[in-house]
């Protein structure tokens, strides 16, 4: 039993520090490599860009002060905590690896926001003029993660699986 538990924290926490270790090491590459530039355009349709984010997904809460900060840093380590305890009591190996990927994203936005006071998006993606909202490797990897748990949900509800 002692090595499955020990199995299931690997699987869970080495694609959340690689996520993590990733994402902070894109961001500071990107940060020293953009410097003094707003945008780089690297293909017709994907730049890379110079943008602080103080809010949440879409710059949603980015007009607060620092109380909202403060306030989004809290609501991001008690998501990474639930997903440790969601992973303490998760069976399936290929959740709790996307739960894996899910904390690193999480802790990766986390320790951005904690170091600079706001998340560091740097991906621009966009058909012309219009624009996706720039986002991070961590952003990323919250995204497949969760996304994954979706399918691995609607694939159970469709092909009428029981617990």
């Amino acid at each position: 039993m002692k090595n499955k538990t020990i199995e299931k924290w690997f699987i869970a926490l080495f694609p959340a520090f690689t996520v993590a270790v990733t994402d902070i090491l894109s961001k500071l590459f990107t940060i020293k490599f953009m410097a003094g530039r707003e945008v780089l355009p690297v293909f017709d349709f994907f730049n890379l860009v110079n943008v602080y984010n103080k809010g949440i997904s879409f710059s949603i809460f980015s007009g607060g002060g620092k109380e909202t900060t403060v306030l989004l840093m809290i609501l991001s380590a008690l998501i990474s905590l639930l997903i440790l305890f969601w992973i303490k009591k998760e069976n399936s190996r290929f959740t709790v690896f996307c739960l894996g990927f899910i904390l690193g994203g999480a802790l990766g936005n986390l320790i951005d926001r904690i170091c600079n006071g706001a998340v560091f998006d740097f991906l621009d993606f966009h058909i012309g003029k219009y624009h996706w909202p720039a986002f991070n490797v961590a952003d990323s990897a919250v995204v497949v993660g969760v996304f994954t748990l979706l399918a691995i949900s609607f694939k159970d509800i469709v092909t009428d699986k029981k617990d």
